[in-house]
């Protein structure tokens, strides 16, 4: 069991990892890639066929959950660079960073999509 436990997470952990690569643009091409390596592992090694199973399974969640928080969160966040916002939420952290620069952090709305934001201020622009 402790080995099964293990291809499930390494198998996860592979595709979220994968998924990093090309920002989530690439989702569709590494789940079909996966396809065709389960099913020729599959195929092939008739003695490991569930975790096979287990590992391709594992895989395509990591990939359904990286596609999700991409088009749901990542994707309003970045549609708003360049624009003028309003912030509106809770200040979790202020660090002053130097050369009156200050470093803040905000839990809240950006917006109107709600996200955490740090960015860097002057030490006297923020109220």
């Amino acid at each position: 069991m402790v080995r099964k436990s293990c291809y499930i997470g390494f198998s996860y952990f592979a595709g979220l990892f994968l998924c990093t690569i090309g920002w989530g643009r690439n989702n569709a091409v590494f789940a079909l890639a996966a396809v065709c390596v389960a099913l020729t592992a599959f195929v092939l090694f008739k003695r490991y066929r569930k975790h096979i199973v287990l590992c391709f399974v594992s895989f395509l969640i990591a990939v359904g959950v990286n596609t999700a928080y991409t088009h749901i969160f990542y994707d309003k966040l970045t549609a708003l660079d360049g624009k003028t916002v309003t912030v509106k939420g809770e200040i979790t952290d202020i660090s002053y960073i130097g050369s009156d620069t200050c470093r803040l952090s905000v839990n809240g709305t950006v917006g109107g999509v709600k996200g955490r934001l740090t960015f860097y201020a002057d030490d006297i622009e923020y109220d």
